[in-house]
């Protein structure tokens, strides 16, 4: 059996955004660190984070928020939320990553700053 993790990382809008006041990104530079050190493990195979918002279009009013995930074997946890949490954010306080075991009744959220300090895994 392999042990399999499901993620959500959730976000504010100010993600979006230059921050001279340029206007909107074409994506989220933290994210887009985060999905390089995914993709980095070529022996797992990980892939990027999915945009979960994008599938709620179809009811008419789709969600107003960023939300990204995805299911990954043999990922490790803690090295991930190091990676996640060291991110410059530019609204660190809308950051939410929620986390599920493949023997967990329900998703857990973890909590950023208590991986502050840790070394930095190559992103």
């Amino acid at each position: 059996m392999s042990w399999k993790w499901n993620v959500m990382l959730s976000f504010g809008g100010a993600e979006f955004w230059a921050e001279d006041a340029e206007g909107a990104l074409e994506s989220c530079p933290a994210l887009d660190r985060i999905n390089s050190w995914l993709n980095a493990d070529i022996v797992h195979n990980y892939g990027p984070l999915t945009d979960l918002t994008s599938c709620t279009f179809g009811n008419g009013t789709g969600m107003s928020a960023n939300v990204w995930g995805g299911g990954f074997q043999h990922l490790d946890m803690e090295e991930f939320l190091k990676v996640v949490a060291v991110q410059h954010w530019r609204d660190r306080a809308s950051v939410q990553l929620f986390i599920q075991g493949e023997e967990d009744s329900r998703f857990t959220l973890m909590v950023l700053d208590d991986h502050l300090d840790a070394e930095v895994p190559e992103c």
